[in-house]
This record gives structure tokens, C-alpha cells and sequence, in this order.
């Protein structure tokens, strides 16, 4: 497969990215979601960053063992899922379908030369929050903040 990345190496795709953003209710989104482990979406995203030698970053509708839902995002290479997270700052009514995720940033690829943070949604631009430090960086060729956001948001100050 051949697609037109001009060179990329870290390709971010966006907040829920699998099923779409916009939900009728829980039993809608709960029969799109998928165990990470057995995510067809993550799958599909190993096998393309192998034949690619590309790192992914994405969000996705998971199903947890515990039968929670979350808007997770996840950093996926060739080896397969390297991190993952769940969002933890939800918004409107994402809060009648999800549950949030533990406030912290997700990390990690085997990529050569690329490090890698993943956030998702998670009010990048909020003074008062302590989002800002929550971004990582990894490896010394390179720093990249994935931010698979489907929101657009007013920035403070603006």
C-alpha cells in the first residue's frame, strides 16, 4: 500500500475516529465499542503502521472488561499498541456515555528516532489546569504531542 504521508512517520487520526463523534445514547455507542485488545480498529492500524513504518495515534470507541465505555485514544506501531489512554476530561454530553479515564498522559513507541505523547481532548490551552504538563515527550531525535481532538476549543487570553 502506498499513501501520500510526504515522509510522515507519526500520523494523528481523530478523537473517535472509529464510529464518529455523535451518538444517539449509550446502547448506540455500545454496540460499536470494542475491547482494546480485541479492537478491529487497532488491528487495522498495526497492520498499517508495519507495512508503513509509521506510528499511529487515534481515538477510539473502547468497551472495558468492566463493561465501561470510554473515548480512549491510543499510539500503535508496527509491534502493536504501545499506550493507551482514556480520556479523562469529559465534556457535555459525553458525560451521559463515557466514563472518564484516569488524568494522566499515555506514552511510548519502538519506533527509531520517534517519541511520542498522546492526550485526547484535554483543554491544551487551560492556565489553571494542570493539562499543560501532562504533554511528554519521548526520545531525543524527536517530540511529539498526538492530540486526536475532535473538538475546537477558545484558548484563554484569546
Amino acid at each position: 500500500m502506498t499513501l501520500p504521508l510526504g515522509g510522515a512517520q507519526f500520523v494523528v487520526l481523530p478523537e473517535l475516529s472509529d464510529t464518529g463523534y455523535v451518538f444517539s445514547g449509550p446502547a448506540e455507542v455500545r454496540a460499536l465499542a470494542a475491547p482494546a485488545a480485541d479492537s478491529p480498529t487497532l488491528r487495522r492500524w498495526r497492520c498499517l503502521a508495519d507495512e508503513l513504518g509509521i506510528v499511529i495515534a487515534g481515538g477510539f470507541c473502547e468497551l472495558s472488561a468492566g463493561d465501561r465505555l470510554y473515548n480512549s485514544a491510543a499510539l500503535v506501531d508496527g509491534s502493536g499498541t504501545r499506550a493507551l489512554y482514556r480520556k479523562a476530561h469529559l465534556w457535555d454530553t459525553e458525560k451521559l456515555i463515557f466514563t472518564p479515564g484516569a488524568c494522566r498522559a499515555a506514552r511510548g513507541t519502538s519506533a527509531p528516532g520517534v517519541g511520542a505523547g498522546v492526550l485526547l481532548g484535554a483543554g491544551l490551552c487551560d492556565p489553571g489546569g494542570d493539562h499543560l504538563g501532562q504533554r511528554v515527550g519521548l526520545g531525543s531525535a524527536a517530540r511529539v504531542d498526538g492530540v486526536p481532538q475532535f473538538a475546537v476549543f477558545r484558548c484563554f487570553g484569546e
